[in-house]
């Protein structure tokens, strides 16, 4: 249990570590720099609030989508079959759909009162294992244009779900993360629960 415990910390503080590093790193000032510092913890941090309430065994991914976006409820789609994720999922997660809700907010649909995201997923099955496909579509916001440099949003997402793909379409950004699904022994998978056949 001890070296569970010590092992969980490790990785926390490695991704708190990447985190600071990257957000401080960049061209804005201290104070720019601070307040996405904070952001990015908090999302983190909602996502432990999440885990040690099931006593690590796993959040639903509705809920880490819901505390996400929470601030653009009226204006999120959410579809999604119900699925637990183990604790690294749960964590990437929360620190992907925050990077995509704060670019949206500046700059994508969630900048305009008339823009909407929808977020929706669905596992697939191939052959013994899984894949969940989750999709971030976003439309009714300003014109997108495809960015000349990468941020550190993306960055971020990118080294999370190193496959997730980007298409800056005309009428919204879109994302595409797909993630092979681990079952077996609690605590080991990303997945926790059965997987729908």
């Amino acid at each position: 249990m001890i070296g569970e415990i010590q092992h969980r910390n490790n990785n926390l503080l490695a991704i708190i570590q990447a985190i600071a590093h990257r957000t401080l790193s960049g061209e804005r000032s201290l104070s720019e720099a601070g307040k996405a510092f904070e952001a990015r913890l908090q999302a983190l941090s909602r996502a432990n609030q999440e885990l040690i309430k099931s006593n690590w065994a796993g959040v639903n991914l509705k809920e880490i989508v819901r505390l996400e976006l929470e601030a653009f409820a009226e204006r999120t789609l959410v579809e999604g079959t119900d699925i637990r994720v183990g604790p690294q999922l749960a964590q990437n997660f929360s620190l992907a759909l925050h990077e995509l809700a704060t670019n949206a907010a500046k700059y994508g649909a969630l900048s305009d009162r008339n823009g909407k995201v929808r977020i929706y997923w669905t596992i697939v099955r191939e052959g013994e294992k899984s894949r969940l496909k989750l999709k971030w579509q976003e439309r009714g916001g300003p014109q997108v244009v495809q960015p000349t440099r990468q941020g550190f949003g993306t960055a971020l997402l990118k080294a999370v779900f190193p496959d997730a793909r980007f298409d800056y379409a005309t009428e919204g950004v879109n994302c595409e993360i797909d993630v092979l699904l681990k079952t077996g022994e609690p605590g080991a998978g990303d997945l926790l629960g059965s997987v729908p056949r």
